[in-house]
């Protein structure tokens, strides 16, 4: 099971959908790898737009990429010219405008000119969303607007983001946990053992030990029967009972019968699952697409999913065709059309073909 109430805030959910459909920098911009160092290059003409000169660098967000250089960090535009210097020893995505940075004693943000955007005193934060960003100040938090102005009372223990779909943000104060607008109305109690983000329409929440899910009034749509449960992705939740793994709908009906050992949630229309030590793939109604091969598998992007057999590793496509070699020692998921894997001593980049590009 891996997307249940992780810190009781954060699902692992979140990196498997930014697997599944992660594609922020433009189209005609690739980040490439050479010698442990990255640079740019045109997609469409493999022309390169500036060396591997970087430790790092991000996908682009509002036109800027965060980068990289002898662990200081700045950005980049998509011609790859710095527009703000590299100064800062943490850098964040754009987002309304405004990125999170940290110099030596403060976190700060600034805007797409590098320019600091207010004063506020922040003790830490998370990237603005829907107007507004949580902002921790002297161990509690609340949430401030891109002018820096206070909105909500730092009041919380946690604070989560309001995400551009939701009108509503998780917190936490003394144990419980519950949500709120952006008024800073308690819509749904802070009543909860621990809960995660809505997904979906649903979030799942915990009470007395057990697992249920709530819609964004509050009321208990699925009750809080199960012994531990996931968050939603494309109308599937996994859910256990007696130590068994199976998913339910959005209904809360039982979809395919509790009966796996471990699972992944659906992406791109398949479901890796575990059974005796072996894993394949099901469909959303749990007929086996992919029969038990493996000795470890994971989830679909970009058409692939990455699996491993005798401690190395490889990619089949939807239809259990092993399209690039189980050879590697490690490999990525596909993101916008390439994965790192490590060859030997090499490490590099592949095609969803296998071809190296690097």
């Amino acid at each position: 099971m891996k997307s249940s109430l992780l810190h009781m805030a954060i699902t692992a959910l979140a990196v498997i959908m930014a697997a599944c459909g992660n594609n922020q920098s433009p189209e005609s911009i690739e980040i490439y790898e050479s010698n442990g160092k990255y640079g740019l290059k045109d997609n469409s003409s493999g022309k390169i737009i500036t060396d591997a000169e970087f430790d790092f660098i991000s996908n682009f967000s509002e036109g800027l990429a965060a980068a990289c250089i002898g662990g200081k960090w700045g950005y980049v535009d998509t011609s790859g010219k710095t527009i703000i210097p590299f100064i800062y020893n943490e850098a964040n995505y754009f987002s309304d405008g405004l990125a999170l940075v940290a110099d030596d004693d403060k976190y700060l943000f600034v805007n797409t000119k590098g320019e600091k955007a207010f004063d506020t005193e922040i003790d830490n934060a998370t990237s603005f969303s829907n107007g507004l960003a949580a902002i921790m100040k002297r161990d509690k938090w609340g949430y401030i607007d891109t002018f820096g102005a206070w909105k909500i009372e730092a009041i919380y223990d946690y604070a989560g983001s309001f995400s551009p779909d939701d009108s509503l943000a998780m917190v936490s104060k003394d144990g419980k946990y519950g949500f709120i607008d952006k008024s800073g109305n308690e819509i749904i109690k802070l009543q909860y053992d621990g809960c995660n983000e809505f997904s979906e329409g649903r979030a799942c929440v915990m009470l007395d030990g057990k697992y249920g899910f709530i819609d964004e009034s509050g009321y208990m749509i699925i009750p809080n029967i199960y012994d531990e449960a996931c968050d939603f992705s494309e109308n599937r939740a996994a859910v256990l009972i007696d130590g068994k793994e199976g998913f339910i709908d959005k209904s809360g009906r039982i979809v395919i019968t509790p009966q796996y050992d471990d699972t992944f949630p659906f992406c791109e229309g398949l479901a890796a699952v575990e059974k005796d030590n072996k894993w394949g793939f099901i469909d959303s109604l749990g007929n086996v697409t992919i029969q038990f091969n493996y000795d470890k598998a994971w989830w679909f992007s970009d058409g692939l999913a990455r699996v491993e057999r005798n401690w190395k590793k490889g990619f089949i496509d939807k239809s259990g065709n092993e399209v690039i070699p189980i050879i590697y020692s490690w490999a990525s998921w596909f993101s916008e059309g390439r994965a790192e894997v490590r060859l030997g001593n090499e490490t590099f980049h592949i095609d969803t073909k296998g071809n190296r590009l690097d």
